[in-house]
């Protein structure tokens, strides 16, 4: 096989040398001919050049033909391809540097203000040469017209990013005071909320010292006919000092209980619970009061009968 590669090159490369020989042979006769009809007319001419050409194409090899063939193709395509791509980029560029979108971009932003375009536009332009100062010369007044196109293209661009970044502001700013005022809003709710809360309690304070003052008042006009002797006076604080602990723990129990369950009618709640509770303790204390009463009775009377024994 490597015998067969190398005769096949060496044909090849033979084959080449040939047909090179064959057209410089060919070119020095045609040269000549031209030569030797230098005061021919120009019809024989065209007609010798015609008739060397069929001689010359029938005496090359079909190799060479077709070799010669395919290199033409080849540099048309060529050709074909570069003016192609030539007329892409020149429609791009016509694309890119079209008027008509500068303005459509003008419309759709003046609608979305609901301005007049023009009068956005020199609005625009009027804030910008205030900012960044009047605009220089970019192009000279005998330029090509691409480049004004180019130029009138970066100048609508800037002023319409100028405009894009003051409406974010603006808008970001609004954002910033909305949350700003819902942040405000909420923080008074609080304060409000706990106001009524320490005003709840401060309420339930109040009715409980209220309480307090009342059981003990009433306490002591029912424990004050009883009070004869010291021992039994004695015995009835200490019984009346118990009763108002007592009471005062039950009373803040069911005072929290209450005030916890009910809301509007809380006070109401709190304080028909209170007026059962000391009635029932009024009721206790009197029954013992008279008991007591009744055994320093028994007592006296022992006593008398003992003494009138005696």
């Amino acid at each position: 096989m490597p015998n067969m590669e190398g005769t096949r090159r060496l044909t090849s490369r033979m084959d080449e040398h040939d047909t090179e020989q064959a057209i410089d042979e060919e070119l020095e006769k045609l040269s000549v001919n031209l030569s030797d009809m230098g005061s021919d007319s120009d019809a024989d001419i065209e007609e010798d050049f015609t008739a060397s050409n069929v001689k010359l194409e029938n005496d090359l090899p079909d190799s060479v033909l077709a070799y010669f063939k395919a290199s033409s193709n080849r540099m048309n395509t060529f050709e074909q391809l570069i003016l192609e791509d030539l007329d892409d980029l020149e429609t791009m560029c016509n694309e890119m540097f079209r008027p008509n979108q500068h303005t459509d971009l003008l419309n759709e932003l003046g609608s979305n203000f609901d301005e007049d375009p023009l009068k956005l536009k020199e609005r625009i332009m009027s804030e910008i040469e205030e900012q960044v100062g009047p605009p220089c010369e970019t192009h000279d007044s005998n330029g090509d017209g691409d480049d004004t196109e180019y130029d009138t293209h970066k100048d609508s661009e800037r002023q319409f990013m100028f405009e894009w970044r003051r409406l974010e502001e603006r808008l970001r700013k609004e954002e910033e005071q909305r949350l700003a005022e819902l942040k405000a809003e909420r923080e008074q709710c609080l304060n409000s909320a706990r106001e009524e809360e320490e005003k709840k309690r401060r309420r339930s304070e109040q009715l409980k010292e209220e309480v307090m003052r009342t059981e003990a008042m009433n306490q002591f006009e029912y424990l004050k006919p009883v009070a004869g002797d010291g021992e039994m006076s004695q015995r009835l604080q200490l019984e009346m000092v118990e009763q108002q602990t007592t009471l005062a723990d039950s009373s803040s129990e069911g005072a929290d209980q209450t005030i916890r369950r009910t809301d509007s009618g809380g006070e109401a709640s709190f304080r028909g619970s209170t007026a059962g509770r000391r009635e029932e303790i009024q009721g206790t204390v009197h029954c013992r009061s008279h008991e007591d009463t009744g055994s320093f009775q028994r007592d006296s009377g022992a006593s008398l009968e003992q003494k009138r024994a005696d």
